[in-house]
C-alpha cells in the first residue's frame, strides 16, 4: 500500500515518487475516473489497463490507458 496524503503537493509528489520507485510494470484501473486514470500514467507503469470510454466512469480517463477493456455482455454501462 502506497499513502495518498491529498492535503499537500508534497504528499501527492512522495507518492508518485514511491510508485515510480517500485518500477511496475502493469497498472489497473478499475474506477475509471480522471484522478485514477493519471496517477496509473504517473506511476510509469508501460501497461496501463483500464475501462473502454463508454464504461468509464469519466469518458475522457479512456484516453490515458495503454489498454482498454469492455466488460462482459451481461453487463451495463455505469
Amino acid at each position: 500500500m502506497i499513502p495518498f496524503d491529498r492535503r499537500s503537493a508534497l504528499g501527492a509528489i512522495q507518492c508518485v515518487q514511491r510508485l515510480r520507485q517500485n518500477r511496475y510494470t502493469c497498472a489497473i484501473d478499475f474506477q475509471g475516473l480522471y484522478k485514477s486514470s493519471v496517477i496509473a500514467m504517473l506511476s510509469g507503469a508501460p501497461r496501463r489497463i483500464g475501462f473502454e470510454r463508454g464504461w468509464a466512469r469519466e469518458a475522457g480517463a479512456a484516453l490515458l490507458y495503454s489498454e482498454r477493456v469492455t466488460p462482459p455482455a451481461g453487463t451495463s454501462p455505469n
